[in-house]
């Protein structure tokens, strides 16, 4: 429930709802994962360093997804080391043989905090990555998602922008027309 809010750009209540949930279960990594993610996104960088270590010790957690923490993390810090850390992104993010659903979490919410720390090349680069995949990026996240702010006005957002509008449109008329068919 908490990846909600923080896709909407609500991290302090997705943050809430995750700690609810480790306070039922304090070792589902998955949780601990998310609430370092979303202390990053909060600008709590030390928190989530201590969250994230408990993560990485952790036997059997994707190694992807350490990497997308690691990496936002390093956003957050300014840590020189995040331009390093981001052509292993984009290097998972393109590579047709990792797991679509892995590859496309770890872009989409590293988009976000690319966006936030001003790598608009970076983020636009991941962006056109995720939809040479065949990722659909969903219009409402382009445009509602507070993260995504900074790129709005960039022309290579507004493309992208503009190619899912159209999806979504060519959605509702095909709905609309099997509707009307009954």
């Amino acid at each position: 429930r908490g990846l909600t809010p923080f896709y909407l750009g609500q991290t302090r209540q997705g943050l809430r709802q995750i700690e609810q949930a480790l306070k039922i279960d304090p070792a589902n990594i998955y949780g601990l994962w998310m609430q370092a993610i979303m202390l990053i996104d909060d600008h709590r960088a030390a928190e989530a360093d201590q969250v994230l270590k408990r993560v990485e010790e952790a036997p059997g957690f994707s190694n992807n997804m350490k990497l997308l923490a690691r990496h936002a993390l390093a956003l957050e810090r300014d840590d020189p080391k995040s331009a390093e850390a981001f052509k292993d992104l984009l290097k998972f993010v393109s590579d047709p043989g990792q797991d679509d659903h892995s590859q496309t979490y770890v872009g989409v919410v590293s988009v976000g905090f690319l966006a936030r720390q001003g790598k608009i090349d970076d983020a636009t680069q991941l962006l056109r990555a995720l939809e040479y995949r065949g990722q659909r990026l969903h219009y409402d996240w382009l445009q509602e998602n507070p993260n995504l702010k900074p790129l709005r006005n960039d022309p290579r957002f507004k493309e992208i922008a503009s190619r899912s509008r159209a999806r979504f449109d060519q959605m509702v008329s095909t709905l609309r027309s099997a509707e009307d068919r009954g």
